[in-house]
């Protein structure tokens, strides 16, 4: 469940509280993530502030297939507290987490470089990466903050872009 009109980072009402909801057609834990579709390669650089709720832990993923061929996706783990933290990555150029001003917001992003990008995910985690299968399992009701998340071609997030298309907007 994604609801909107949250303090955000930046003094505004754009942030969404992201909240893992209930799942009637099963009694495991719950996947809970936002995906975007993409069809691009090459390097990109997926980023997001993000702000910890009831959960301190928040993923970043980049679905694809690496140089090659075979399915590999780049995930980044983010532990959102005290300085801030990427206590597991794999499959990535470069996993990086910034704390914005003394405020509890942070940037995080994932860099990866893949063939074919089928989408990027952010998810919220129960836990660091360490054991990869329950760390992406959620309960009802865990929750984060989000706001501004920007894939782009590149090594480094820059500054966000505000778009309202859905084709988004590019620095040249």
């Amino acid at each position: 469940m994604l609801t909107s009109g949250q303090s955000g980072y930046d003094g505004t009402t754009n942030a969404w509280k992201f909240e893992a909801g209930d799942n009637p057609d099963t009694t495991d834990d719950l996947e809970t993530y936002i995906r975007s579709a993409n069809t691009n390669s090459g390097i990109q650089t997926f980023s997001v502030y993000a702000k910890a709720g009831n959960v301190s832990y928040m993923r970043l993923v980049g679905l694809g297939n690496i140089i090659g061929g075979s399915t590999s996706n780049a995930n980044g783990w983010f532990y959102l507290s005290g300085s801030g933290s990427v206590p597991t990555q794999s499959n990535v150029v470069d996993a990086t987490i910034e704390r914005v001003g003394t405020s509890d917001w942070y940037r995080c992003s994932i860099t990866f470089n893949r063939t074919l990008v089928t989408g990027v995910r952010i998810q919220i985690a129960d836990g660091d990466g360490t054991d990869f299968t329950n760390s992406a399992k959620v309960t009802e009701g865990d929750n984060i903050y989000i706001q501004n998340a920007q894939l782009e071609y590149g090594l480094v997030a820059t500054d966000y872009i505000e778009s309202s298309s859905s084709t988004g907007k590019a620095r040249l």
